[in-house]
């Protein structure tokens, strides 16, 4: 039992040390990116996530330009898969979906 709790215990804390120092960053750059104005939760109709979509979450998934104002292409590093904060990649296709609560 000693030898089980000791096991739990390093098991534990290297889980909890083994984080990404970088995750919030990463975190906050998106929703500042796609929400910036902090309304994205009182959407409420269909046609508010369409123009949500179509004004923050596109323009942000599919960057036209680098960081120094050149035309992101195939040929560059990255190419189109870089998202516009040039900080990540897409790696598949988008999906949204649709997660119901109860108020």
């Amino acid at each position: 039992v000693i030898f089980y709790a000791g096991f739990l215990t390093l098991l534990v804390s290297t889980a909890f040390d083994n984080r990404d120092r970088r995750s919030y960053g990463f975190h906050s750059g998106i929703l500042t990116a796609t929400d910036p104005a902090g309304q994205f939760s009182q959407i409420s109709t269909p046609e508010g996530m369409f123009d949500w979509t179509r004004d923050h979450l596109l323009p942000f998934l599919y960057g036209t330009h680098a960081w120094d104002n050149a035309t992101l292409l195939a040929s560059r590093p990255g190419g189109k898969r870089v998202t516009s904060s040039l900080a990540s990649y897409r790696l598949g296709p988008t999906r949204i979906r649709q997660h119901r609560m109860r108020p």
